[in-house]
């Protein structure tokens, strides 16, 4: 074959090769697209009611009203964003619960709320999975078995962080460690089925799973200083951006819920060795 053909041949296979691979993984390509906007705007009203709730929690009851609005009105409009948008619902909802119910302590506050989050993110994503079940994880029991231990490791490398800002600023004095132990738990499985198992994965069918998992990453954050589930802002942002990374990767909340767990019982373990014994 001649020189200038076997040129020509090689660049048309590289850009059949090329326009293979941009087709694989075009979703990484494509423009943010309606349905992303609605995702970030979404994102963006459940970031501002807790921003205003940490710092003016008057006026953020009046914000939460409005993003409950906001996403009700987007779950009547876009049918492909209402699943998500009825996820992000579960979040003023479970605040208005929380007020109304007045509890005094940060303990009753978290309970309340996390409970309702608990209970609501259940029922939904029952209901969602009715029609459209969820495929099941890819992961065989040798993979949990490498991978469940390393999720332990990671989960208590976060609680060493959570300790080393919040040694001196235990929330929940006054309350057994037992209780406080197994609560820590439930609030790990509550934002878990939740924030992964519920907006990650409805968020993720909107546009790329990466976007998705940093939205629910910042939301987490805010989520969580506002709510005092034993996190400061360095280790709210590391654990959010472990756990939505994980999922991402895995499809498991298996994975997220242990490392959750095992970064506040870390916590409250070294809080229970270090701080309240003396």
């Amino acid at each position: 074959m001649a020189p200038t053909k076997q040129f020509a041949t090689n660049v048309a296979g590289r850009s059949r090769r090329f326009k293979t691979s941009v087709g694989r993984g075009g979703q990484a390509l494509k423009p943010l697209g309606r349905h992303g906007y609605i995702w970030l705007l979404t994102i963006g009203l459940l970031v501002a009611t807790q921003a205003t709730l940490i710092w003016a929690p008057h006026v953020g009851i009046y914000i939460n009203a409005a993003a409950l609005a906001g996403l009700t009105a987007v779950a009547i409009l876009q049918d492909k964003a209402r699943t998500v948008a009825i996820s992000m619902a579960i979040i003023p909802v479970a605040t208005m619960i929380t007020a109304s119910v007045v509890p005094h302590t940060n303990f009753g506050q978290t309970t309340v709320f996390d409970v309702s989050l608990l209970l609501l993110a259940l029922l939904y994503r029952y209901i969602f999975t009715l029609e459209h079940p969820l495929s099941n994880t890819k992961l065989s029991a040798k993979g949990y078995g490498m991978l469940l231990p390393l999720m332990l490791i990671v989960g208590q490398l976060v609680g060493l962080i959570g300790y080393a800002f919040l040694r001196n600023q235990y929330p929940y004095n006054g309350y057994s460690l037992p209780l406080v132990a197994v609560a820590a738990v439930v609030f790990a499985f509550a934002e878990e089925m939740l924030l992964r198992g519920l907006i990650q994965q409805q968020g993720s069918r909107l546009f790329h799973p990466a976007m998705a998992a940093l939205g629910t990453a910042i939301l987490y954050v805010f989520l969580s200083l506002d709510h005092a589930t034993m996190l400061t802002l360095p280790t709210a942002i590391v654990m959010g951006c472990v756990l939505s990374f994980v999922y991402y990767k895995k499809q498991n909340l298996i994975l997220t819920t242990t490392i959750n767990a095992a970064a506040k019982l870390t916590y409250i373990g070294l809080v229970a060795g270090f701080i309240l014994r003396g």
